[in-house]
């Protein structure tokens, strides 16, 4: 008899262990720089199936050429950095910035995507992303192909001197960046890249140097050669005459007004010809007609006693030389670009029956005349200078007809005021000098 036949099947219980090998390595890398990042992730098990990912490698390079300085001149930078997926696989892309420091609320930034960096310097699209660098805005990269590169664009924009002024001259920020490309729902963020930006030689409004009821006249001279004084060059009263620094002499024609006119800036006027102000013409200073923009200055102070005179403008400084005419160049904080402000005295005294006016006329072909008024009246005419380039007006008191407290003031024949905001009191005891002499 046949034995019976029987089948073996083997059982697996609890206690039988299934030997097993599983490996998992996962690595991604991803860099902001030159060097490429490489990740992959591989799955082997005893079993005879196995799954494998692509690598994924991303690059992102030139985000540090954003640092830059700004000057008054240079309130704009326009920049880009690159993307790159150097992997094998497609992947989305998405891009982190932060910044740090007192400059980044107040500087402005416009992103966008493009195809090179080099086109960033391209006119603007009409709509991107607007922030600041503290508040960067965000970009939708899209997707990116294996071996393809994106470019993003960031203009950076400090032209609010106002704003970004600073006692020292100079704000700052750092910003840092970091790429990650995603895959899948896998992350792989990059080590960060920086940028510093920062302001320069942009100093607060100088104020106090326009007071109101007394005059405000000055010798200008700058701290590289304090020998030199800002000069009308030959007493010139026509429109383009030269501006420069000449040896001071004490001549009318080195005496300037500085006049604040709107948003913080001022005009200069030449007393020799004030019904002109300090403009400019191809970076050199000259006299020019009023009303445009190009007279317009921003006095800044530098320090207690010095200060920097910038073109509104252009945003170049005034830049002294030697016997020769100024220069406009960008702020550097040169000696040769600091100034000094002293104030003209105007004298009032009182002798007997004559009164005395202390100042240096203009020594041109103009008269000098010193009018007076009671509150709301017309203006009168109390005493005409005769000679040209004195240094005072000597006139009996009789020639103010009206009591009480006068205004004064003293014009010249083109029917510029030279000095204003002065008063004289007339009663029956006697006349006597007011207010606004100094």
């Amino acid at each position: 008899m046949n034995a019976p036949l029987t089948s073996r099947v083997t059982r697996i219980g609890r206690g039988t262990k299934i030997a097993a090998a599983v490996a998992a390595i996962v690595g991604f890398v991803v860099t902001v720089g030159s060097t490429p990042a490489i990740g992959e992730w591989t799955t082997n098990a005893t079993v005879s199936s196995s799954a494998t990912t692509p690598a994924v490698s991303i690059t992102h390079s030139g985000f540090d050429t954003l640092g830059t300085t700004f000057l008054h001149s240079t309130p704009d930078q326009r920049g880009g950095f690159t993307i790159t997926n150097t992997g094998n696989t497609a992947g989305r892309p998405t891009l982190h910035v932060t910044a740090t420091g007192t400059l980044a609320d107040d500087t402005h930034t416009f992103v966008w995507q493009t195809t090179s960096v080099a086109s960033c310097q391209d006119p603007m699209p009409p709509t991107v992303a607007q922030g600041t660098w503290a508040a960067f805005p965000s970009l939708d990269l899209g997707t990116l192909a294996e071996g393809a590169s994106t470019a993003v664009c960031v203009r950076s924009w400090a032209a609010d001197p106002d704003l970004l002024s600073e006692p020292s001259g100079t704000r700052m920020l750092t910003a840092d960046a970091s790429a990650t490309l995603i895959v899948g729902g896998w992350e792989a963020p990059s080590s960060p890249a920086t940028a510093t930006l920062k302001t320069q030689f942009i100093y607060p409004l100088a104020t106090g140097y326009a007071t109101s009821g007394i005059n405000n006249w000055y010798v200008i001279k700058p701290v590289s050669d304090p020998t030199q004084c800002l000069d009308s060059f030959n007493r010139g009263t026509n429109v383009g005459n030269t501006i420069g620094v000449w040896a001071c002499g004490g001549a009318s024609n080195q005496r300037f007004e500085i006049l604040p006119t709107q948003n913080g800036k001022s005009a200069l006027r030449p007393k020799t010809a004030a019904e002109q102000y300090v403009g400019q013409s191809n970076g050199v200073t000259v006299q020019a007609t009023t009303g445009t923009s190009a007279t317009d200055w921003r006095v800044e102070r530098i320090t207690a006693a010095t200060y920097q005179i910038v073109h509104s403008d252009s945003g170049l400084c005034l830049q002294a030389g030697t016997n020769a005419q100024n220069q406009l160049r960008a702020c550097n904080g040169a000696t040769s670009q600091q100034f000094t402000l002293s104030r003209e005295p105007l004298g009032c005294s009182v002798s007997g029956t004559e009164m005395t006016l202390d100042y240096k006329a203009p020594s041109t072909n103009r008269y000098y005349t010193t009018e007076y008024k009671l509150g709301e009246g017309d203006w009168s005419d109390a005493y005409r200078e005769q000679s040209w380039g004195v240094n005072s007006s000597t006139f009996p008191v009789s020639v103010f007809e009206t009591q009480g407290t006068l205004d004064v003031r003293i014009i010249d024949s083109a029917g510029n005021v030279l000095y204003g905001g002065m008063t004289i009191v007339v009663s029956p005891g006697g006349t006597t000098c007011g207010t606004g002499f100094v």
